[in-house]
């Protein structure tokens, strides 16, 4: 279940990824609020199709904005608010591989887990399907 999951995250990561690099468009906001400790800053910038939009877009902490500056956008045309990234911050490969990759680790691990104690537990499977009744212990009264 833990390799379908983390599979899935990694495929939904990658989904992402090409979604952003197909659909997505560049625009020059300016930033407006900085929370530090999240390193998130809050950027409005207007979309090609002149809709003026305000969000939260997290930055790394090596390379925070100031408050008034300008900055390149890169944002989703489906959804701009959830998906907006600070140029150079967008989502990159190595999510995506480093989460495939675990989900093949983990089933190669599972299936070699699977292959050393598989007689072991058809074995116990087996006692467990032919198991007589408990004899009790003394009288009935």
């Amino acid at each position: 279940m833990l390799v379908l999951v983390v599979v899935y995250f990694g495929l939904g990561n990658l989904h992402h990824r090409n979604q952003m690099v197909e659909r997505g468009e560049r625009v020059v906001g300016t930033v407006r609020e900085l929370h530090g400790r999240q390193w998130q800053a809050s950027v409005s910038f207007t979309t090609r199709s002149g809709e003026k939009v305000t969000t939260w877009i997290s930055h790394s902490p090596w390379d925070e904005p100031s408050i008034g500056e300008e900055v390149d956008v890169i944002y989703d045309q489906g959804a701009p608010i959830e998906s907006a990234y600070l140029s150079g911050d967008e989502p990159g490969m190595l999510p995506a591989i480093l989460l495939l990759g675990g989900g093949v680790v983990l089933a190669v691990a599972y299936g070699w887990w699977l292959r050393r104690n598989w007689n072991r537990l058809r074995n116990e499977a087996d006692s467990w399907r032919r198991r007589y009744p408990v004899p009790r212990l003394g009288r009935r009264r």
